[in-house]
């Protein structure tokens, strides 16, 4: 190869002129153009030799690919710390992020429970004086249902007491009929979309099943359509004296064990007893629902 250069140059006389020579490619411009074209195909074999002995596990190429990858792995790792700790830091930051979220919701959330438990503990506080108001047993709260005598009719032999109400639902035939102080007075006989009726425990129609408080002796309590009633069916007539209290039995089903209903004002012939609480006088009565299904 010949290399051919010219050359324009200007002398101190305002004169031109030209130098052209001519010389040949050095020989050291040849071998680093040789080596310049090798270094590619060193290095495109020296990676198939690598390929091949991971394959085939040839030696002395598969120890010398073991080597150089436990020789740089190290240096992958080292490089990639500095990545790794800004994903730390990143997900240190955003986990912060949902910590403060999060407390910010439970501060939320407590403040809203602690506005309700100040709107309960008030309505206990009223539940309370109304019961104390009206003196309701509050072991009878859980399960009665509050109506208000409207009106009554007698027809010549028995009074029958009605309730207006809306709504029936929560009464039932034979729910017993307590005042508010928790005496017995009565029981639901019939309900329907206008009115429920009540027989109280005075009609000449009514029986409770009783029993004394101090020794359970137990008896029939009748209703013969007067202010007072009738004790039948007592095993030890001398036993009873007059003040004792009666309470229900719980045995006929229809009323619940415990009922306070009457005490004993006369045992001279007949065992009379006066009613602890009367429906005449009662302007609100509560029913108890202890025969709904659970």
């Amino acid at each position: 190869m010949r290399l051919l250069s010219v050359v324009g140059m200007k002398t101190s006389k305002e004169q031109r002129t030209t130098i052209v020579s001519d010389s040949d490619l050095a020989p050291m411009s040849r071998l680093r153009s040789f080596f310049k074209a090798s270094k590619s195909l060193i290095i495109i074999a020296s990676a198939v030799a690598l390929v091949l002995s991971q394959v085939y596990e040839l030696e002395p190429f598969s120890t010398i690919s073991h080597t150089i990858t436990k020789t740089f792995t190290p240096i992958h790792s080292y490089i990639a710390k500095p990545f790794n700790w800004i994903g730390d830091v990143k997900s240190h930051f955003k986990n912060k992020e949902d910590l403060i979220a999060q407390n910010q919701r439970l501060k939320e959330m407590n403040d809203k429970l602690i506005r309700e438990r100040a709107t309960l503990s008030q309505i206990i506080k009223e539940n309370k004086t109304l019961r104390e108001a009206l003196n309701v047993q509050s072991s009878l709260v859980d399960d009665i249902t509050t109506i208000r005598i409207s009106h009554h009719v007698y027809n010549g032999y028995s009074t029958t007491y009605f309730s207006a109400s809306p709504s029936t639902a929560d009464v039932s035939k034979d729910d017993p009929i307590i005042t508010t102080a928790g005496y017995l007075i009565g029981r639901v006989i019939g309900s329907d979309q206008d009115y429920v009726r009540i027989m109280p425990i005075t009609d000449i129609t009514s029986r409770v099943p009783v029993k004394f408080e101090k020794n359970n002796q137990q008896g029939i309590l009748a209703g013969d359509g007067s202010r007072l009633l009738k004790l039948s069916h007592i095993e030890n007539p001398a036993a009873i004296n007059v003040g004792d209290l009666l309470i229900t039995s719980g045995v006929s089903g229809v009323f619940p064990e415990g009922l306070p209903i009457a005490r004993v004002s006369d045992t001279s012939q007949s065992i009379r007893c006066t009613p602890l609480g009367t429906i005449n006088d009662q302007d609100f009565v509560l029913t108890i629902n202890h025969n709904k299904p659970e």
